[in-house]
């Protein structure tokens, strides 16, 4: 049971280990096209993302965590009814936007401050 724990718990710090912080362009652009990120890399399930310009999500995909920078502008518009994961919103000081058929799945946490807006116009869900 012991050697279990051990491995689980190593198994935990080389998957967080390997977390990546990556930032949009300020000019942003679709979510999965690298000219959207600074050095070409898209963010994925284990990253977390800052956004810093418009970046839309027209396809699911999941990342750990989202941060959208004051006049920053995240869209989540999925039009072929498909779901985007977040693990946590680390913080909103610019604009979160669903819209369409857009789903957005977020496990953990919402934080938006003063200048945060929410526009939800489809669906947001909140917890595993």
């Amino acid at each position: 049971m012991k050697l279990i724990l051990i491995f689980l718990f190593l198994l935990s710090f080389s998957i967080f280990a390997n977390a990546k912080t990556i930032s949009s362009t300020k000019v942003g652009g679709e979510w999965n096209n690298p000219k959207t990120w600074v050095k070409g890399i898209v963010p994925t399930e284990n990253d977390n993302a800052i956004i810093k310009g418009k970046v839309v999500i027209k396809q699911a995909d999941t990342v750990h965590k989202i941060t959208i920078q004051k006049k920053a502008k995240l869209v989540v518009d999925n039009t072929e009814k498909t779901s985007f994961l977040v693990e946590t919103i680390v913080k909103i000081s610019g604009k979160l936007q669903i819209i369409d058929v857009g789903h957005l799945r977020i496990w953990e946490d919402i934080k938006k401050t003063k200048t945060g807006e929410i526009d939800n116009r489809a669906v947001i869900e909140v917890g595993k």
